[in-house]
């Protein structure tokens, strides 16, 4: 592949390998090549660690680090925009589930093993 952009979308799902496969593919010769990336918060994963700590695998900082730009936002910031009936289901789930894809926080994620 020779790209100029791509884009994951629940990237929580996917592994931080096939993330670096599609950053090595970003070589076409134009004049801005960029990944993207949407995600729910999973704890800290390697999408907390790369975007929002910028480290790498082995906790070292990145080389690259002004590279990474993370944009976060509560669905409640959303909310003119969404059903009255659907943001009140929502806040009526468990305080976890709340926690993490309402307000997405990075540091609640029940149920890890």
């Amino acid at each position: 592949m020779n790209l100029s952009g791509f884009w994951i979308d629940q990237s929580e799902e996917v592994s931080e390998t096939a993330f670096n496969f599609l950053v090595g593919r970003l070589r076409r010769n134009v004049e801005r090549r960029e990944g993207f990336i949407t995600f729910n918060m999973e704890g800290h994963n390697w999408i907390w660690r790369r975007f929002l700590k910028k480290k790498d695998e082995q906790g070292d900082k990145l080389s690259n680090a002004s590279d990474y730009f993370l944009v976060t936002a509560s669905t409640l910031e959303n909310k003119q925009n969404l059903p009255d009936d659907y943001v009140k289901s929502l806040l009526a789930m468990s305080t976890d589930y709340v926690k993490r894809f309402v307000y997405g926080d990075w540091d609640n994620f029940a149920g890890q093993i």
